[in-house]
């Protein structure tokens, strides 16, 4: 499992960058990251069948890799971390806040969701990822799991595997998400995949949750919106309140 530490020289507590679908550590935080380790600890993980991380034969889950980062931060010995995770990472950060909260400082997301993918997603999102086909392959996805991958091969195996998780998800209870105590910071843009709804709804079940909509702004607010997203992040790290 590829991960990568930044920011050495600073102490406190570690920011965990955990990537989106398909992406890489560069691809998902290449804009954030120098700004991030500025002032923190920062470990970034690419998860199976991602980057640097070879696909194995196992289904990928939001759950399992949540276990396999908690497993991670246990062998390099962070006792407790903060996270922030885009889409995917951002359902493996949740996760990792509900089954191994002892780690979990804090959390945030952007372009994450938290119910089944139906009434999770606006209408366009929704068909949009049902529809990815067995070929998906754009070039500014593909182009760099060749080049990162040790097993490029297994691209067509990945797309599949995402679909399939997603299309599988269940989503989370109330009472799951009411058990969540560390402070949470829900993030997206006005134009994102996730339906709005769905989010103001799960943010209103958090004990201490925090939620940020940034306008005229897409799914890919950590690339195209990344200084609102430092601005808003680096102050939920520092003060843990709403933005």
């Amino acid at each position: 499992m590829y991960y990568e530490i930044h920011g050495g020289k600073h102490c406190g507590t570690p920011l965990v960058l955990l990537h989106g679908s398909f992406m890489d550590t560069e691809s998902s935080f290449g804009k954030l990251l120098p700004e991030l380790v500025r002032h923190r600890p920062v470990i970034a993980i690419e998860q199976q069948g991602h980057g640097r991380t070879a696909d194995i034969d196992r289904p990928l889950s939001y759950e399992q890799m949540a276990d396999d980062t908690a497993e991670l931060l246990q062998q390099l010995g962070a006792a407790k971390a903060d996270f922030f995770g885009w889409s995917m990472g951002g359902n493996i950060a949740t996760q990792v806040a509900i089954r191994h909260p002892e780690v979990v400082n804090k959390v945030a997301v952007t372009g994450s969701f938290f119910g089944p993918i139906q009434t999770a997603f606006t209408e366009e999102g929704y068909k949009g990822f049902t529809a990815i086909p067995d070929d998906f392959a754009p070039p500014v996805l593909k182009d760099a799991y060749d080049k990162l991958s040790p097993k490029p091969e297994r691209w067509p195996a990945v797309v599949s595997k995402v679909r399939q998780m997603g299309l599988a998800y269940k989503g989370l209870s109330d009472d799951q998400l009411r058990g969540i105590q560390a402070p949470f910071m829900i993030m997206a843009g006005d134009q994102d995949t996730v339906d709005l709804i769905h989010l103001v709804e799960t943010y209103k079940k958090l004990p201490n949750g925090a939620l940020a909509i940034v306008p005229k702004s897409d799914h890919f607010l950590p690339v195209l919106g990344y200084e609102q997203v430092l601005q808003l992040l680096e102050h939920f790290l520092d003060h843990g309140s709403d933005p």
